[in-house]
């Protein structure tokens, strides 16, 4: 299980959120993205078990300040947004021993056991109607490509979260 930056302003509300996810979700390994500055906080509160990485790591040549650099005129939600985006993506990529990972909201509090697969062991999913038009423009703007690069028929990605495996 991953999570996406997370501030340690937001300790107060990622402690419960963490002992309920350990609570009512399976995992093999909990892993928050945050800033090195957080590290001794986040190991602190949420205890060793829990894997910090740090969020200026993760993509060669991306931080937060690189994106604040990019001059887009939809960057309406802020590059700390998309930042967290990029970082849910790439965390894909993060030894990617196991098949299957989860991306959970930090500031997300579960209250009941989660089933992500059926009896047979197939993942359960759920589809999204959702479809922003300036999310996907800002999206081409950054990376370069096309809007033939996403999907025909968009269907949600991971939102902010912690990761699980």
């Amino acid at each position: 299980m991953w999570s996406p930056p997370v501030p340690r302003r937001d300790l107060n509300v990622l402690d419960p959120a963490c002992e309920k996810i350990r609570r009512f979700i399976p995992l093999k390994q909990l892993h928050m993205i945050t800033a090195r500055r957080d590290f001794d906080s986040f190991a602190l509160a949420l205890g060793p078990e829990v894997v910090l990485l740090d969020e200026d790591l993760m993509i060669d040549g991306v931080t937060l300040q690189s994106l604040k650099t990019i001059p887009l005129a939809r960057f309406s939600r802020g590059p700390g947004w998309y930042f967290q985006q990029l970082l849910k993506y790439q965390f894909a990529f993060h030894e990617p021993e196991d098949d299957y990972f989860l991306i959970w909201d930090a500031d997300t509090i579960p209250l009941r056991k989660l089933e992500f697969f059926d009896g047979q062991g197939r993942m359960l999913l759920t589809k999204a109607e959702e479809y922003h038009p300036p999310h996907f423009q800002t999206c081409e703007e950054i990376l370069g490509q096309p809007r033939t690069f996403f999907p025909l028929n968009h269907r949600r990605g991971p939102s902010g979260g912690l990761a699980i495996r």
